[in-house]
């Protein structure tokens, strides 16, 4: 499985320590996960939603990911939680239960900004079979200015 990860390149891109410092919809404070997704597109939005309107870190770098189809992946359904689109807490506490559990390396869960259509992968960099993703080398982001000038 193919994903895309946009992060800052002073930082370990793989670590998902940018995730337990902050945070996410998937995770509490403390826990590490990589946010990724299925698609290149798909990232630039996730990083987009995230980031000051009208500016962007020139820091940031993508890499694509390529997860063996012999490591696990787990896939939420909606039905896990009830709400989930507001339940925040409820997802963290998902996301934690996962990651805790080690049963995959993998969760995929919607996009909430690019719902019905995309995807991301959230990945356990403490998962054993984590090592055998392959990675590309980290490159910049090739930002639209388009984006930020409105």
């Amino acid at each position: 499985m193919t994903c895309f990860l946009i992060a800052d390149r002073r930082y370990s891109l793989l670590s998902g320590m940018g995730a337990a410092l902050y945070g996410g919809r998937w995770n509490s404070v403390g826990s590490e996960m990589l946010y990724t997704s299925l698609t290149f597109a798909g990232a630039i939005l996730e990083k987009l939603v995230h980031t000051n309107t009208g500016s962007i870190s020139q820091t940031q770098a993508w890499i694509r990911l390529e997860v063996p189809s012999s490591l696990p992946i787990h896939a939420f359904e909606e039905d896990d939680i009830s709400d989930w689109l507001s339940d925040q807490a409820g997802c963290r506490n998902y996301g934690d239960k996962w990651l805790i559990s080690g049963a995959s390396v993998g969760l995929i869960v919607p996009s909430i900004i690019g719902r019905p259509h995309e995807m991301n992968l959230l990945l356990n960099p403490k998962h054993p079979g984590f090592g055998e993703i392959l990675t590309s080398e980290p490159a910049a982001v090739d930002w639209d200015p388009r984006l930020f000038s409105r």
